[in-house]
């Protein structure tokens, strides 16, 4: 999904935003995300942060 987003936004950087999902986190990806450095930036929501959770009273 994200070469093919890349594919039709040619010359545009992606920011994916990511929960803990341990595939989001393992060895495969973090290479993908290193290899494509230049177009993808990638962020890690915290494990728990109730903050940013509009259903726990954060930015309601």
């Amino acid at each position: 999904m994200l070469q093919a987003a890349h594919q039709q936004l040619p010359g545009e950087k992606i920011v994916l935003i990511w929960d803990n999902l341990s595939i989001h986190h393992s060895t495969a990806m973090r290479a993908f995300i290193d290899a494509h450095a230049d177009w993808l930036t990638v962020f890690h929501l915290p494990p728990y942060a109730p903050e940013l959770n509009a259903t726990e009273g954060g930015l309601c």
